[in-house]
């Protein structure tokens, strides 16, 4: 309970644009140089397995094999990064999403509690009726 009121934002009057900004210059931003690291290796994958593929050569081909495996792992450890990054970006846009959403309902509280106010001072100014 403690820890989340410390991700919380500060001000409860506005709907946080900063916190959207944040969000999208570390996560997003992470996320797209795993994805292009990601491609970068898959590219360099394909690339390796298409020389063995065409290569005739037997004197060349376990170089050739062992930097297909080489790319092949390399490719499979950018995934598994931006899998994580992917992970990473779902639970820090919930906790945006969920800020945001509190900041709001904070922002609707203060709304109907300033209307509430007026209507008593507007109440009591009115002169009583009788009857």
């Amino acid at each position: 309970e403690e820890q989340s009121a410390q991700t919380l934002p500060q001000c409860g009057t506005c709907m946080q644009p900063h916190a959207f900004a944040d969000f999208e210059a570390h996560n997003l931003r992470a996320i797209s140089l795993r994805t292009s690291a990601y491609e970068q290796a898959f590219e360099a994958h394909a690339e390796a397995k298409r020389k063995v593929e065409g290569k005739q050569e037997k004197r060349r081909l376990p170089v050739l094999q062992q930097a297909e495996r080489e790319a092949f792992r390399q490719g499979t450890e950018a995934f598994k990064v931006a899998s994580d990054q992917l992970e990473l970006l779902e639970e820090d846009l919930e906790k945006v999403m969920l800020n945001a959403t509190r900041d709001l309902a904070h922002s609707q509280m203060l709304v109907h509690a300033h209307g509430l106010e007026h209507f008593s001072r507007v109440m009591q100014s009115l002169p009583a009726v009788r009857s």
